[in-house]
């Protein structure tokens, strides 16, 4: 199959929504390149979302391989989730994929709570952290940094896929 530029788009939202959580796993030591395993990570995704837009995307942690990150990717009807453990030991990178309506629980967490400056100013100074239970998926959180000021009008992209599920 030959690479798109469909393929191409999708790896490059992939990577601004990973590159935060994984600023020091993703890239080679000239910083030029990406590692093996991430490439693979990001081949895999691109294949399996084609075209779909993605509503969010993140780093996180599934409850049986804690030590590894996984990387998530949602659409409006999907969930995709790679743990990241195989392909960093060069095996395959694999995606498994869950329809948002099994969604069987979820939590949020915050770090810190919610301070007011005057009527309208709030912030929100914690990281968030959900919590996902889908049918056919490794329970895995997800932490979004939430460190920018919370605007009711704008809130951070975990929030508005929690309010969309």
């Amino acid at each position: 199959m030959p690479l798109t530029e469909q393929h191409i788009e999708t790896g490059r939202i992939l990577d601004d929504a990973f590159a935060d959580g994984l600023s020091y796993y993703r890239l080679d030591e000239s910083h030029s390149s990406y590692v093996p395993w991430y490439s693979r990570c990001l081949g895999a995704f691109a294949l399996t979302l084609g075209s779909r837009p993605i509503t969010y995307a993140g780093v996180g942690h599934t409850t049986e391989e804690p030590d590894h990150p996984c990387l998530v990717a949602f659409t409006q009807r999907s969930v995709h989730l790679i743990e990241t453990s195989d392909a960093v030991e060069g095996k395959a990178a694999t995606v498994v994929t869950a329809p948002i309506a099994s969604l069987v629980t979820h939590n949020l967490t915050v770090t810190a709570g919610i301070t007011t400056e005057g009527r309208a100013a709030r912030s929100w100074p914690g990281e968030l952290v959900v919590r996902f239970k889908f049918d056919g998926l490794p329970e895995f959180t997800v932490n979004d940094p939430g460190s920018r000021p919370f605007d009711l009008k704008d809130p951070p992209k975990i929030i508005k896929l929690i309010d969309a599920l």
